[in-house]
């Protein structure tokens, strides 16, 4: 009989492995979970998208299709709404592979199995005994696993984070060269591929000179900071240069305010006034076709501040309390959504969704979602997929407490973490999905490791 004990001998066997073949197996465990899952949801192209995708592959396509009448710099940038990072990628893989999209998902898969090694290198920073563990549970990590497999700028965005935080607490504890540029490009990589990443990059920004003045000062390090700082905005230049040029704005992203008024908004009434979100962003959209600043503006950043405008507007109407409890419940439904219930071929299967499914308040819609869906087979699959995500958080919450206590932890890697945390939960909002918690699962998986290896520690322990 397979036991406790002889599982935590096999542990401690596989942490005495060298860095290479750790690395190895976290790899090849990774790409071939990820390749088992691919082949066995795809059907044709359709299966590797949802909404979002269809208009990514078009931003790629208008990138090909400009660049064969003759090279132009300006058709590299082809959205005011999108960064244009990840459209490039798919047109890069396009020019190489061909139009195919599981050529696409293929690059992808390999990118996030080279994710799950980072986060791996992550956990080894502060504690050299989940460095396998870690690796092994983001390879099996079905967000991941399920996100790689979908045409969305998640997986490419999850990987500039994580050698971001990587890159990012090497210099925490000594500031170097050849870390701070990396992190300098992680970070601008990042914002080109979605532009939320920017204002955690001038917090960076700002605990890093904070850690130079307080106990590295040397003048060495703020001239390495400076430069960091001038390369991170010579990547972003074009993008900044195409909106300044063209619309008189530095802003990266003209979607602040659409995002706001049109999503935001109306997701904080349907929480809680029981409005279905496509009413409410109709109401909206009528309000903003009687503004003629609005009508007559040809600027898209200029519509995005008075769409912003209309948003505050309607949130102080609503109240902080009302505001506060749709961000709550968006927070946990990013933490606790099964990843399943974003898998095209599951999410395909004729079901009604939280927001459009009957109910006299949120706690009545959760529990005719969860029990009186119109498929039996959705509604069960997505039931034991939520009590195993739940009962993974719980673990998690015990990790992070065991981390809490711990000499020293709070002081740089605990509180960048705990500050990320914040910080995703917060932008995000009241829209909650599983793909929205993708950049979280970083620090997730650490503190799973955390809780399994003080399990097998106490295990051992008795057994001594």
């Amino acid at each position: 009989m397979f036991k406790v004990f002889d599982l935590a001998n096999l542990f401690l066997r596989f942490q005495n492995l060298s860095t290479s073949k750790s690395v190895l197996i976290i790899f090849l465990s990774a790409f071939c979970i990820r390749l088992a899952y691919l082949f066995l949801i795809y059907g044709d192209a359709s299966s590797l998208m949802i909404e979002d995708s269809k208009l990514y592959l078009k931003l790629a396509e208008n990138i090909l299709l400009n660049q064969s009448k003759g090279f132009d710099f300006n058709t590299l940038f082809p959205s005011t709404e999108d960064m244009p990072l990840y459209p490039l990628f798919i047109s890069g893989v396009f020019s190489l592979f061909g139009k195919s999209e599981i050529c696409l998902v293929l690059s992808q898969i390999i990118i996030d199995s080279m994710t799950c090694v980072l986060i791996a290198l992550i956990a080894k920073e502060f504690d050299r005994c989940i460095f396998l563990l870690t690796g092994v549970f983001a390879a099996c990590n079905p967000t991941q696993i399920v996100i790689s497999s979908i045409i969305l700028t998640d997986t490419i965005f999850l990987f500039f984070v994580t050698i971001a935080f990587l890159t990012l607490i090497k210099c925490a504890k000594k500031i170097s060269w050849i870390y701070l540029i990396l992190l300098a490009i992680a970070l601008a990589l990042g914002i080109m591929t979605r532009a939320v990443l920017m204002p955690w990059a001038i917090f960076v920004t700002v605990y890093l000179l904070f850690l130079t003045t307080r106990y590295q000062r040397h003048f060495k390090n703020y001239l390495i900071i400076l430069s960091s700082i001038f390369l991170c905005l010579l990547i972003l230049s074009p993008q900044l240069e195409r909106n300044y040029t063209y619309y008189g704005t530095f802003q990266l992203v003209d979607k602040t305010g659409n995002h706001y008024l049109n999503w935001v908004v109306p997701m904080i009434r349907q929480t809680n006034e029981g409005i279905s979100h496509s009413r409410a962003a109709a109401e909206n959209h009528q309000l903003l076709a009687q503004d003629p600043n609005y009508t007559s503006s040809k600027n898209p950043f200029e519509k995005s501040d008075i769409q912003m405008m209309y948003a505050v507007e309607k949130m102080k109407q609503m109240g902080p309390l009302t505001v506060a409890q749709a961000w709550i419940l968006g927070g946990s439904i990013n933490l606790f959504s099964p990843a399943i219930s974003l898998s095209p071929p599951f999410k395909n299967l004729t079901h009604k969704g939280l927001y459009e499914i009957e109910g006299s308040n949120r706690y009545e819609k959760i529990w005719n979602f969860l029990f009186k869906n119109e498929n039996a087979t959705y509604s069960r699959v997505f039931l034991f997929s939520l009590i195993a995500t739940v009962l993974v958080r719980l673990i998690q919450v015990y990790g992070l407490s065991t981390l809490l206590v711990r000499p020293g932890f709070l002081r740089h890697t605990g509180a960048l973490f705990l500050i990320w945390i914040v910080y995703v939960l917060l932008v995000n909002g009241p829209i909650g999905s599983p793909k929205y918690r993708l950049p979280l699962e970083p620090m997730l998986l650490i503190f799973l490791s955390i809780a399994f290896t003080n399990f097998i520690s106490r295990r051992l322990k008795k057994k001594k």
